[in-house]
């Protein structure tokens, strides 16, 4: 079980460097929100306390045992509770965004609160990697939103 989870971890971790990199080429990232900066700052919206907290903790404890990994690039992460609940995301979210500065957000796992977030996030122009939202749909293409999860739909047909 040791084994799986520090591979999810390292999967994640590398998702996350893989994604920034991709962001700043994309032009998503200026350069100047990461180069000079001594940290990366990556924001971290999971529920920790509630009827999902068990989900969070574990996509907690992945990314953090990742991120010892990572030698070469210093990653701070920055984890908010959303509870699982869209006004909490939403204060989690405008918190990491406006306060924390934040150069990129992961693990988004309730699609209320990925329906509640979506706004701010594209408003603001953050790369965010939706970690489990499988009933979240876009109202019209996002171009800083990106999903890990199949959408509930696509589960059914493939059973």
């Amino acid at each position: 079980m040791k084994k799986i989870k520090i591979t999810i971890g390292i999967l994640v971790a590398l998702i996350i460097i893989t994604s920034i990199i991709l962001f700043i080429s994309e032009g998503r990232i200026t350069g100047e929100s990461i180069i000079g900066k001594e940290k990366i700052k990556i924001g971290i919206l999971i529920p920790l306390t509630g009827s999902n907290a068990a989900i969070g903790e574990d996509i907690r404890n992945s990314i953090l045992l990742a991120l010892e990994e990572i030698k070469n690039i210093e990653i701070e992460p920055i984890i908010e509770d959303s509870k699982c609940k869209p006004a909490e995301g939403v204060t989690g979210i405008k918190k990491l965004i406006e306060f924390d500065d934040v150069s990129a957000i992961v693990g988004i796992t309730c699609s209320g609160v990925a329906n509640a977030v979506s706004p701010i996030i594209e408003e603001n122009k953050v790369p965010t990697i939706l970690s489990v939202a499988s009933s979240y749909q876009p109202e019209k293409e996002k171009n800083f939103i990106f999903k890990l999860w199949p959408s509930d739909k696509e589960r059914a047909n493939n059973r």
